[in-house]
């Protein structure tokens, strides 16, 4: 989708912050006057806080629409109510039991950010951009719309309408329509503003309800949540994946294979790094197999030959560890000390093609995987080469399904890829 016509985004390329929380509640506002399925799934879910007010108000045919939809509507305006819902939308959940020890801090006449009425019934509604918590300022508006302060338990319903729980609604309004050949550009509109603002309030179904075969954007989608909730190792920022705090490799990356979720690592990827791996003139040992959460998982070791142009990666291959195509006997710290690092076009780029001809068997046809000729044919005059491994773990898929279950934690999942990177830290002897 062109970013440019959505409905909800702006052209301007201004820094809008202090605007966003008036769009976000216009945004809403809009959805739920223009969608009438959103507005009864919303309006049921905020009734259903105090049992009868949705049957009574709908259970009798009406001639006329008694729904009443504003934003920024003054609380000394609201008037005609039996009942009134206050409603707190955040990214922080509004905890209900302690609603009513809210302070009070003064009596004002508050600006209420969305306001709905339904025949007697009000609900006012807070709205924040962010993790705000909202209790008090949406507890000050409903005491100050109320005559009878000492009945405020009585006639006041605090409701938590988070933003997770809104886009929750929102995706089931968006699928059951799509299930009927129908669609919602408003609420489409809604959903790609809400993921642009801030993706972790979208529901993101758990891997139990996932197939690898058909779901991978969704899976993927799920795994890079988890990851951004890891707390003891830091996060990368391109890629699926998390930073190790080994000398010998730098990050773990993530990647879905066939039905198989698979670790993979490259030790050895810079020179820094291969100090650490190549520590003598004997080939560097990993251990064959990586335990994680208590089942042992088989390493699969593979050669990485890697080219890079201002620390860029523009080329590389693998070689089979197991295929005896590459000479094992370049694996030593000499040889890794003498070929890895930058080589000038000319004499450099010469040996190093003469180097890998002599070291990999011809069945291997290494100029084609990496296209040496179009190397040739480039404008470089330079490159870095590294010679290290690749390293890789599959595990079943099955096992992360069994892990990720509930939709609102994350936590276990979080804790495996995490375990993942600690148990792979340890696979240098």
């Amino acid at each position: 989708m062109n970013k440019h016509l959505n409905i909800f985004s702006s052209y301007t390329k201004e820094d809008r912050d202090k605007q966003l929380e008036n769009d976000l509640t216009r945004a809403l506002a809009i959805c739920l006057q223009e969608d009438v399925l959103f507005l009864e799934k919303i309006t049921k879910y905020i009734l259903s806080h105090k049992e009868g007010v949705y049957k009574k108000l709908f259970a009798v045919e009406r001639e006329e629409s008694q729904f009443d939809i504003q934003i920024q509507r003054r609380i000394s305006e609201i008037e005609g109510f039996e009942i009134l819902f206050a409603v707190s939308v955040s990214g922080k959940e509004m905890n209900i039991d302690t609603f009513f020890q809210s302070q009070h801090n003064k009596e004002y006449d508050p600006i209420t950010d969305l306001f709905i009425s339904i025949q007697d019934v009000a609900i006012l509604f807070e709205v924040k951009p962010n993790d705000t918590d909202c209790s008090n300022q949406i507890y000050n508006q409903a005491y100050n719309a109320i005559e009878e302060k000492d009945k405020i338990e009585e006639i006041v319903i605090p409701v938590d309408l988070c933003w997770r729980k809104i886009m929750e609604i929102l995706e089931e309004v968006i699928n059951f329509k799509k299930n009927f050949g129908s669609r919602s550009r408003i609420l489409e509109d809604f959903k790609h503003f809400i993921r642009l603002h801030n993706y972790r309030w979208l529901p993101i179904t758990p891997l139990s309800s996932l197939k690898i075969a058909s779901d991978q954007q969704l899976i993927e989608r799920r795994i890079r949540t988890a990851i951004q909730q890891a707390r003891i190792f830091q996060i990368l920022n391109d890629r699926m994946g998390l930073e190790l705090t080994v000398p010998w490799a730098s990050e773990l990356l993530f990647s879905l294979t066939n039905q198989s979720f698979e670790l993979k690592l490259f030790p050895g990827n810079t020179k820094k790094q291969g100090w650490h791996v190549f520590k003598n003139n004997l080939e560097p040992q990993f251990a064959a197999d990586c335990t994680i959460d208590g089942i042992k998982y088989n390493v699969e070791k593979n050669f990485h030959f890697k080219f890079t142009s201002f620390q860029k990666y523009f080329a590389g291959f693998n070689i089979t560890y197991l295929s005896g195509y590459l000479n094992k006997v370049v694996l030593t710290k000499d040889v890794f000390s003498k070929q890895t690092g930058r080589k000038t076009r000319g004499k450099e780029w010469d040996n190093l093609e003469e180097f890998l001809d002599k070291n990999i068997d011809s069945k291997f046809k290494w100029k084609v995987e990496l296209g040496w000729d179009n190397i040739i044919a480039s404008g470089k005059n330079q490159f870095d080469f590294t010679l290290g491994y690749y390293l890789s773990i599959k595990i079943p898929y099955s096992v992360l399904s069994d892990i990720d279950k509930e939709i609102n934690n994350l936590e276990p999942l979080t804790m495996f890829l995490e375990e993942c990177a600690k148990s792979v830290s340890k696979l240098l002897k």
